[in-house]
């Protein structure tokens, strides 16, 4: 060849059982040029040797010389192999089965000594962004500006991003945190910054919600045990973010299948997934999904409202929040590497949450209740590597008081769901609420046995309220509303929904009168066709929906009668 060459690398990767090499080639302006290659494209000569040499820039157009040098890289091999280990592909990013832990081109702690790594896939688009740039004594005085106040949610937010590197211990590490605050410059943003700068480059290293969800997933993939950071994730549709976030909670996408018909392995990760917001993520989930509390208790939703760290100081040309932007932006890159030799020196991650789960409740005097497993292994991962942090000199800021006030802020969280929980009678009035024009009221005064409609009736009809009362009372037991049971279950099921569950909370609350019983809709309607329906029969004497209509005169069912159904007292 008239390219001088050499092999200084080879790989394997586990997974895919493929081999790679690296080779060195020395082009006559250009000078030396270092790329990976599958090992398969140097088995045989032909079209696909040919064409390999062609893409490399190296022109060898007698097939006696092809085969040639490609037995001279089978030699070169040859040698490599008995002179040097072979390295690992790695694809994504964090803890090994060997103890070690794969950050950038780095491996940490490997117990075999092997630090000589290839990335491949979409784990190569990191390969410049993750690792340590400028000075970690300057990444260190801009975290010191952070014990300050205003800075709780990015001291929080940073945390709360590590908990990754004790997931295969603790569980439940793909925790979704959501920063939000309707306004715009509160800081949202900062928090990633902070967060990314932990690792190497801080803007560059963001996720944009507007990239297709496939690679969004794969890059979550790739990151594994490390955070992700997503800006302005509210830039989707409702129903496709919220099936995002409980994907990102999962840890892994939907399993999808091959155009040869066989399963694509679904991309994985064990880490946090931190995000800016301009509507309330929590707000957004109670608006696609009825029974929501399953899947908010998935996200974590801190509020950035405080402007105090991103406002210039009287006399002050810029904010500290612009001094910390533009440190994080010039220092980064320092914290992870760090962190993970401390716990690799201090037994692991099992070790480290075992003691931090021990000593977590007594040393708060908080305690998580069942449903809370995706905020406890956030919480005590976050004081965890916190104070592990604090003690390298990485966190100069107060560890205790940011899990303190993570701590107050899932309590009034907890009392503003109690609060405002939505239980199955709001759920019923929603769904005549929005079918207002379908309702036939029928009254009958007490002991008449006679129903009278109130005319107009409606051309259409998803349920016929019943109303029995006297001269003292408006609405007395017999008093019921029938619902169209396969109306109300198709509306459901666009709420995400379920007929079972509506049943069962309507038989707790002893307001199910029967679970189906065929009524004639429009009986006592002339010129209306008298066919039957499958219905579901609520009391409409409950207290919970009686109280409410105390004082309203028998009259025909109106709006304001609807609003209150609705739960409007």
């Amino acid at each position: 060849s008239a390219y001088e060459m050499h092999i200084t690398g080879v790989y394997h990767d586990d997974e895919s059982g493929k081999s790679a090499f690296k080779l060195l080639i020395k082009y006559p302006m250009e000078g030396w040029k270092e790329k990976a290659h599958d090992m398969a494209v140097i088995a045989t000569v032909g079209k696909e040797f040919n064409t390999f040499l062609l893409d490399r820039q190296v022109y060898v157009k007698n097939i006696g010389q092809q085969e040639k040098l490609r037995g001279y890289l089978m030699d070169y091999l040859t040698m490599v192999q008995q002179q040097a280990p072979s390295g690992q592909d790695y694809t994504a990013f964090g803890w090994n089965k060997d103890g070690s832990f794969t950050c950038g081109q780095s491996i940490i702690g490997s117990p075999t000594g092997v630090a000589d790594i290839r990335l491949r896939g979409a784990a190569t688009k990191y390969a410049d962004l993750i690792r340590p740039e400028g000075s970690r004594d300057e990444w260190v005085r801009g975290m010191t500006m952070l014990d300050r106040p205003g800075t709780e949610v990015i001291r929080s937010a940073m945390l709360l991003a590590t908990i990754g590197l004790l997931g295969p211990a603790a569980g439940n590490a793909q925790l979704t945190v959501s920063i939000y605050s309707p306004e715009t410059t509160t800081g949202k943003t900062l928090s990633l910054i902070a967060i990314n700068s932990m690792l190497g480059s801080p803007k560059a290293l963001l996720l944009n919600r507007k990239d297709t969800a496939n690679s969004l997933y794969k890059l979550r993939g790739v990151l594994n045990h490390l955070p992700a950071c997503i800006d302005e994730m509210t830039s989707a549709a409702d129903t496709e973010l919220v099936d995002t976030i409980y994907d990102l909670s999962q840890g892994r996408e939907r399993i999808r299948m091959k155009t040869d018909g066989t399963l694509r392995d679904p991309a994985t990760w064990e880490g946090p997934t931190i995000a800016t917001t301009n509507i309330s993520l929590h707000q957004k989930i109670e608006g696609v999904q009825a029974g929501s509390d399953p899947l908010k208790i998935r996200c974590l939703e801190l509020h950035q409202h405080d402007r105090s760290f991103v406002t210039p100081q009287e006399g002050q040309a810029r904010s500290e929040a612009t001094v910390f932007f533009d440190i994080m932006l010039e220092n980064n890159g320092w914290a992870f590497p760090e962190l993970i030799s401390a716990v690799q020196a201090m037994g692991g991650p099992k070790v480290i949450w075992s003691k931090a789960e021990a000593m977590f409740e007594d040393h708060f005097g908080f305690r998580f209740e069942a449903q809370d497993r995706f905020y406890r292994t956030g919480l005590i991962g976050a004081w965890a590597i916190g104070m592990l942090g604090k003690k390298l000199g990485l966190f100069p800021f107060d560890i205790k008081g940011t899990i303190q006030y993570l701590i107050d802020h899932i309590k009034s969280t907890r009392k503003w769901e109690e609060d405002n929980k939505t239980d199955v009678f709001d759920t019923i009035g929603q769904f005549l609420a929005e079918h207002n024009d379908q309702i036939v009221e029928a009254k009958e005064k007490y002991g008449s046995n006679v129903e009278q409609v109130t005319m107009p009736a409606p051309e259409r009809a998803v349920a016929r309220v019943k109303i029995v009362y006297d001269d003292k009372t408006p609405i007395m037991p017999g008093s019921m509303i029938a619902i169209n049971a396969e109306k109300l279950r198709v509306w459901l099921r666009q709420k995400r929904d379920g007929m079972d569950r509506i049943e069962r909370a309507l038989e707790d609350e002893n307001a199910l009168l029967r679970r189906r019983e065929r009524i004639t809709m429009f009986k006592g309607c002339p010129k209306h066709a008298p066919g039957q329906a499958q219905c579901m029969l609520v009391n409409l004497a409950h207290p919970r929906l009686a109280d409410t209509l105390l004082g309203s005169s028998s009259r025909p069912q109106s709006k304001i009668t609807l609003a209150v159904l609705q739960g409007a007292a």
